[in-house]
């Protein structure tokens, strides 16, 4: 689809052959002609020019657009330009068109709900409520300073502002993401997915499983040992997550000089999954058990005793037991994340997270002024208050001004968006 705007845009239909009179939100059919040769370009396009599709079509309707050198201010749009426009004109705040963005690039079900989600207004409604309650307190300190001679009115005002500041710092809190990295945020998980790395010992069917999980070819499987040397990652869906497996070398000993660089890769990767399983306490241990079809009735056992894990038995081969591992895997998932799902998250952009951190740190400020001090300073507090809120401004839009931060949000747009 090719989109022209601007004042002149009926004039740019006009030079493309169009000779009907054009009624605003109604499709008229139209024939468009080179503005030189007069050849016809597209039988079946309308003013936002919907055409065939073809890549000779589409080349040759923008060639003929550059040569209509009477109009000026013709001109390729830039990408984002026709969002930014709409931003600028007030027809949407600062998060719709961030989660446009999110929507474009949304590649599960999870990350199109969270866009659309946001994409309504309901986080830009989040952030404006938190700025008018810290509105509401800075008012508040700031009448302590204009009645501060009254009786009886200071204590009031200054315990209100402060059950208010103490309030959104709990919640703040709980929605930005922890120094230490023991949890991670439902927009987190959706947003840069789930990973699951494969383990195990040489053809165990790590290769096979994974090719299995994800429907294709995506590993080289074969019957002589040490067939997998690097890492192969494959994202797939898992229940609206996007989780990423990674299928490793299997860890034995001996080995030629290239499989013993694909196991020490192994070892790598899993040292890093031991470090995050020390710092987070919600990381299971799945456990599936292949070639049960071999095996009969063997005892299964697990090497992680008392900690938390989820065992299947199967076979990759019969493709045994696969269906109702991704069912209970995908169904964690949700169990972890799901309950953050009923609402909008505040957090959906990295620019949300930094701008949110400042909030809070500023409202931190206060609450330590607040408690070690016996004579707080007014003034200072309600400043720090209107920063606070200032910034719940620049979350929305409301109060940016910085044409490089606009800028750099509306360049991730694809060109004519």
């Amino acid at each position: 689809m090719l989109r022209i705007s601007g004042p002149d845009a009926y004039h740019v239909f006009t030079q493309l052959g169009g000779k009907k009179q054009l009624v605003p939100r109604h499709a008229t059919l139209t024939n468009l002609r080179h503005p030189t040769s007069s050849d016809i370009l597209d039988r079946e396009p309308v003013i936002e020019l919907h055409l065939h599709g073809g890549p000779a079509v589409v080349r040759d309707v923008l060639q003929s657009l550059t040569e209509l050198r009477d109009i000026p201010s013709l001109r390729p749009a830039l990408p984002g330009e026709f969002t930014r426009r709409a931003f600028e004109h007030g027809r949407m705040d600062l998060n719709s068109c961030e989660a446009l963005d999110t929507l474009l690039r949304a590649e599960t079900s999870t990350q199109r709900r969270l866009a659309i989600s946001a994409g309504h207004g309901q986080q830009a409604a989040m952030y404006t409520g938190l700025r008018e309650q810290l509105l509401d307190a800075m008012v508040r300190i700031e009448a302590m300073l204009d009645f501060s001679d009254e009786d009886g009115i200071d204590a009031s005002l200054w315990d209100h502002a402060c059950a208010t500041v103490q309030a959104m710092r709990s919640r703040l809190q709980k929605a930005l993401p922890d120094a230490a990295g023991k949890r991670r945020q439902f927009q987190e998980v959706v947003m840069d997915g789930a990973h699951l790395a494969l383990y195990g010992k040489p053809n165990a069917g790590k290769s096979s499983l994974l090719n299995r999980l994800t429907r294709r070819d995506a590993a080289i499987v074969s019957s002589e040992p040490g067939t997998t040397r690097d890492i192969v990652e494959v994202a797939v869906e898992l229940d609206g997550y996007r989780v990423f497996i990674a299928d490793t070398a299997g860890v034995r000993r001996g080995g030629g000089p290239i499989e013993r660089l694909g196991m020490d890769r192994t070892r790598v990767l899993k040292a890093l999954g031991a470090l995050q399983e020390a710092a987070r306490d919600d990381m299971p241990y799945f456990i599936y058990l292949n070639k049960m079809d071999t095996l009969g009735d063997a005892p299964r056992h697990s090497d992680r005793q008392g900690e938390l894990c989820y065992v299947w038995s199967g076979s990759v081969y019969d493709d045994q037991g696969i269906d109702k591992m991704l069912e209970d895997i995908g169904a964690r998932l949700a169990a972890l994340y799901d309950n953050d799902a009923s609402e909008t998250p505040l957090v959906t952009q990295v620019r949300h997270a930094h701008l949110l951190q400042s909030v809070l740190s500023s409202l931190d400020t206060f609450a330590a002024h607040h408690i070690n001090t016996g004579n707080p300073d007014i003034t200072l507090a309600a400043e720090e208050l209107r920063y606070a809120a200032n910034l719940f401004g620049q979350l929305t839009g409301e109060t940016l001004s910085s044409d490089e931060i606009l800028g750099a949000i509306f360049a991730r747009f694809c060109i004519g968006k």
